[in-house]
């Protein structure tokens, strides 16, 4: 699949075809460094970022990462050789599939391990485990739904602007009273922008 094909999709349709090529390959592509690192996007939450195919990941070699070089890494290099020392640098999260401004979908590494099929010990799954907070989200699901798909089409006509004006204007339209605690709550999870709404906002 294209790069622009994969673009006609949604992100949770651009999601699941990326998890079934990977399952179906057993290896997944990442961006290298011309340094031997792997790049992980600027934000506050580490994420490795991997894609099903080779021109997916090279269509990402932009803003900043012209320099990066698409690899493929199979389970087993992964597992081996590259994962250890994310465990080691406490990236827990995998954003499959971002798109430069269009959004990607974050799960924690067991999330990832189970959906593309790669086994790991007891012990193994117990390091990456995340704790996660519940903490009440003060914007409705639906609306919060509905913000992703309308940032992930408006971000890919008119780009990120370093601000929240379209997540604002969104919530506002949608009538959202408590808008000072929803953009704070935005931001505890990422979102200082509104492609980081979509990059590390899980829905």
């Amino acid at each position: 699949m294209t790069p622009e094909e994969l673009l006609k999709l949604d992100w949770i349709g651009r999601f699941k075809q990326s998890i079934q090529t990977i399952k179906d390959n057993k290896a997944f592509w990442a961006l290298r460094n011309p340094n031997g690192t792997f790049s992980i996007p600027e934000g506050r939450t580490k994420m490795f970022c991997v894609w099903g195919e080779e021109s997916h990941a090279k269509y990402n070699c932009t803003d900043g990462w012209e320099d990066t070089i698409p690899t493929k890494l199979t389970f087993e290099d992964f597992m081996s050789g590259l994962y250890p020392r994310l465990k080691k640098g406490r990236v827990n999260t995998i954003l499959v599939s971002p798109m430069r401004s269009r959004r990607g979908k974050e799960i924690p590494v067991t999330e990832f391990f189970e959906k593309v099929g790669i086994e790991t010990t007891e012990a193994s799954k117990k390091d990456v485990t995340i704790k996660k907070e519940v903490t009440p989200i003060p914007i409705d699901d639906k609306i919060l739904k509905g913000l992703f798909d309308y940032l992930d089409e408006k971000l890919h006509s008119e780009g990120c602007k370093g601000d929240l004006r379209l997540t604002t204007a969104y919530l506002k339209e949608q009538g959202v009273k408590e808008l000072e605690n929803a953009i704070a709550w935005l931001n505890s999870k990422g979102g200082y922008c509104d492609c980081e709404v979509l990059a590390n906002v899980e829905e």
